[in-house]
This record gives structure tokens, C-alpha cells and sequence, in this order.
């Protein structure tokens, strides 16, 4: 059994923490198994994490990802290798994210604070599932303001009609958010 935060933001786009700030701080202040940064629109942060992380023997993993604007609400990409263009159509994220073998993950869903997907959208990528689109999991615990106020209906449509794996990810943009809620592997 592990644990893994999978939505993390630095300095290098709007979260406060610098990169080895944030490796330290992981080292010794949490039980993390694994981290994923997942910077706004941009792959840079998590590649320099990658490198930072690579230099030292840490206990735990970390993950490249992007937190991208479709033209539909923000999508979280993990394992990524390659950028994903922002603003752009959902289905055509999703599909970009899947060629690189990515985990596409709906972030804070349902959220009116922040671009995220609404339930239209989630329900339009779910009838396309046999043209090869899908949704690898949901963010169902995500403590920040963005996701506070629509976890219970977000829960109660993926429970009843979305059937979409559940995860957990801070969203953390400082140090003492990080792995204040995970997904458990």
C-alpha cells in the first residue's frame, strides 16, 4: 500500500514553493510514496522536479505532469514526457495525453471557482468511450477552495452515473497542503 499526491503546483507557474523547497519538504514532512507536478499549462516545472528529484537518493517518486486548459475546463496529465498543447478541444487533449501512455484526470470537477469540467462535458467524453475517449479517475478529494464546495455532488454523480475511478490530490500551492489528502495505491 502507498500513497500519492497527484496535483501539485511551484513557483515556476502560481504555487509558492521552489522545486528543491518542495523536495525537501516532502523528504521530511510527509509519508508520500509519490508526487506529481502539475503545473498550469506548462511541462517545465515537472521536468526541473524530475531533474532535482534525480540527484538525490529520495524515498519517494515523482511524477511529470501539466494541470492543461481544453476549451472545456482544466484536465491533470500524468506521466507525461511531452508537452500537451493548452486550449484546445477536450477529446482532442485526452486523445493527445493517451498517445504518451498519460493518466488523464479530472481535476476539482464541477467547480465554478476555477475552469473545470462540468458534468456535460464529463457525460460527452462518456459516450465517446467506444470511439476511444475516456477518463482514467476523478479527483473526488481535493481540499481546496475550488473543489470544496462541489465534492458531494461530484461523489453523488460519479456514484450514480459516472463510475469513474476516484483519486485525491491537494492541489497544494504551499508547503503545509501538500499530501493533506492522497490517493492510496
Amino acid at each position: 500500500m502507498g500513497t500519492a499526491d497527484l496535483h501539485l503546483h511551484t513557483a515556476f507557474g502560481d504555487g509558492l514553493p521552489e522545486p528543491q523547497q518542495l523536495l525537501d519538504y516532502v523528504e521530511s514532512c510527509t509519508d508520500l510514496d509519490v508526487i506529481a507536478i502539475t503545473e498550469h499549462d506548462s511541462i517545465d516545472a515537472a521536468w526541473r522536479v524530475r531533474e532535482l528529484h534525480a540527484r538525490r537518493q529520495y524515498r519517494f517518486e515523482v511524477v511529470v505532469g501539466m494541470e492543461i486548459t481544453t476549451l472545456a475546463g482544466h484536465l491533470l496529465a500524468l506521466f507525461l514526457e511531452e508537452p500537451v498543447p493548452s486550449l484546445r478541444s477536450l477529446g482532442s487533449t485526452i486523445d493527445r495525453i493517451h498517445r504518451q501512455n498519460g493518466l488523464c484526470i479530472i481535476p476539482h470537477p464541477l467547480s465554478p471557482l476555477t475552469r473545470s469540467l462540468g458534468a456535460r462535458a464529463i457525460d460527452g467524453v462518456l459516450r465517446h468511450q467506444a470511439d476511444g475517449l475516456w477518463f482514467d479517475g476523478i479527483e473526488l478529494s481535493n481540499p481546496s477552495p475550488a473543489a470544496r464546495f462541489t465534492n458531494a455532488r461530484a461523489r453523488r454523480l460519479n456514484a450514480d452515473r459516472w463510475g469513474i475511478t476516484e483519486v485525491g490530490g491537494s492541489d497544494a500551492h504551499y508547503l503545509p497542503a501538500i499530501g493533506c489528502t492522497v490517493t492510496e495505491f
